[in-house]
């Protein structure tokens, strides 16, 4: 997914202003680097500094038609018919392993801070 088709999905977490100027300025230096935001129908499971940090450059003007994100509603329906509630996985969100252990998201554990 596109940087310009998140920046207004729901985030689940707030965010601390220090730490998204830190990565809009490294977004603008370096360009986007790491971890995709995960994406749940339109809510972020991942990412809402990285967000807010692409809706300041947006409001700066600068071109968000690169990839960023990723759609993980497939493997968050795969868990669910596993016999995994919603309940459960809204409750691991600050712990991601047990959601995606095993899948391609387990690439990125190093980048993740919930994992």
């Amino acid at each position: 997914m596109k940087a310009i088709d998140i920046i207004d999905m729901e985030a689940v977490n707030p965010v601390d202003n220090a730490k998204v100027e830190k990565i809009y300025n490294s977004i603008m230096e370096n360009g986007w680097n790491g971890a995709p935001i995960l994406v749940y129908g339109n809510l972020l499971l991942t990412g809402s500094h990285r967000q807010a940090a692409l809706k300041k450059m947006f409001d700066d003007g600068a071109d968000l038609y690169f990839e960023c994100a990723e759609d993980v509603t497939d493997i968050i329906e795969e868990k669910i018919e596993e016999g995994m509630s919603e309940e459960e996985i809204w409750d691991n969100l600050d712990y991601l392993r047990e959601i995606f252990s095993g899948t391609w998201v387990e690439e990125y554990a190093d980048q993740l801070e919930e994992w």
